[in-house]
């Protein structure tokens, strides 16, 4: 496994996932399996691991035909679930502490290639991963982070909705976000996390949801993406 820089117009952020150079059993489960299942909280500043296939080495045993695939018709993220099933499967990871892979973010595109059905494939990887976690014993482990993605899926979900690329009318695109405000297990989720040491901007997010302040979160994510615009 390799470290990776992520830049961002002028920033450049090494991503260090862990400092030690082999990881083991538990180890991997700790430090790499859960941050890309899910962040640690819901801070706006929590990080994750990305899961890029191209950043590793793979036995090829374990890629072989009747082994671990790329799964069908998953257009997002379906190198996060060849990992993980690659990494809960690993007893051995290493750390290649050479930094080759450069991960360019472009807010502006981003933004504008709003997707439809974007709350339908968020929770469609979620339930993929959580299927994979059952299957190899670990979803109580997991458990806490599998609910933070679940309320990350909501997020971007809302954000998705705000883009101007979104040819629903305002009315509608209220609508939909207040739908997704009323999830049930998402409202449960936020209402058991503690946001003490939060950013005030997450905390008034959160609350939002939990109040249904559709116009609240419209003009937050519309603000912002003007921001990001400039």
């Amino acid at each position: 496994m390799q470290l990776y820089k992520r830049e961002k117009q002028k920033k450049i952020q090494v991503m260090l996932p862990t400092k030690k150079e082999i990881l083991v059993n538990h180890e991997i489960m700790n430090e790499i399996i859960s941050n890309m299942i899910g962040p640690p909280n819901l801070n706006s500043n929590a990080q994750t691991i990305m899961g890029s296939a191209c950043r590793l080495l793979i036995d090829r045993e374990k890629i072989k035909p009747y082994y671990f695939r790329f799964p069908e018709n998953v257009p997002l993220m379906e190198d996060l679930i060849f990992c993980l099933k690659v990494f809960l499967d690993s007893e051995k990871v290493s750390i290649d502490q050479g930094i080759y892979y450069h991960y360019m973010t472009n807010d502006n595109s981003a933004i504008r290639k709003h997707r439809e059905n974007m709350l339908e494939m968020q929770m469609d990887v979620h339930n993929k991963i959580s299927n994979i976690l059952i299957k190899n014993e670990v979803d109580e482990v997991y458990e806490f982070r599998l609910n933070m993605r679940y309320v990350e899926g909501f997020l971007t979900s809302i954000a998705n909705e705000v883009s101007d690329n979104n040819p629903k009318k305002f009315i509608l695109k209220l609508k939909e976000i207040s739908n997704m405000c009323s999830d049930k297990r998402l409202r449960k989720i936020i209402e058991s996390v503690d946001t003490s040491g939060y950013l005030l901007r997450k905390k008034i997010i959160l609350l939002a949801i939990q109040r249904k302040w559709s116009i609240y979160l419209y003009l937050y994510y519309k603000i912002l993406f003007k921001k990001i615009n400039k």
